[in-house]
């Protein structure tokens, strides 16, 4: 599959998503407004700050290119489709594809998330893909995450292949040097159950 080809995917996601979007978005989210009260954009190119448009406080609806740095968002609160640049960074949801050369960052998330040292989802991942350098986390993931250093779950359900796997409960496979789950530990493949 090409670039090409994933974005065409990713934006009838994105368009899949933004006609059902509600029944995912949590009304009164850490920006105090719903997802019915903000505006939305279908391109956004952001830095750490200012974005084009000025988009800060809305969702992204299509594609984001940005240059922030991390620990800085670009204001965007939600994203349906794809995010690539320097670190992408969400207080607030998102769902497609989240491509970003640093981290990647976001409360609930559904999709792939590929970023090259730390992938964050703080939230819930009804089905996701994690890939990155560095370190994968998540809170809930039904899903993979491989990681070349580590991988870490509160709640697993899927598989996780990397140097170093942990999680705290959940079903699943893990493929790597040192695994653990709750308080058991084991070299090479560790079983979660």
């Amino acid at each position: 599959m090409n670039g090409k080809s994933l974005c065409v995917l990713a934006l009838a996601f994105a368009a899949a998503r933004a006609a059902a979007a509600p029944e995912m978005i949590i009304d009164g989210d850490s920006t105090g407004w719903s997802s019915a009260d903000r505006a939305a954009t279908p391109l956004a190119l952001a830095t750490s700050f200012f974005s084009i448009p000025d988009s800060r406080g809305w969702d992204v609806y299509g594609i984001r290119l940005n240059l922030c740095v991390p620990g800085w968002t670009g204001g965007q609160v939600d994203l349906y489709g794809v995010d690539a640049g320097l670190s992408g960074e969400f207080h607030g949801h998102a769902a497609g594809i989240l491509c970003n050369l640093l981290d990647n960052r976001c409360d609930d998330f559904a999709g792939l998330q590929v970023g090259g040292f730390y992938n964050r989802i703080a939230g819930d991942a009804p089905f996701a893909l994690q890939a990155t350098l560095g370190h994968n986390r998540a809170n809930t993931i039904n899903g993979v995450q491989i990681g070349l250093m580590w991988n870490e779950a509160k709640r697993l359900n899927g598989l996780q292949i990397g140097l170093f796997n942990a999680a705290s409960e959940g079903a699943g496979l893990q493929i790597g040097l040192w695994n653990t789950c709750a308080d058991r530990a084991s070299p090479i493949l560790g079983f979660i159950f």
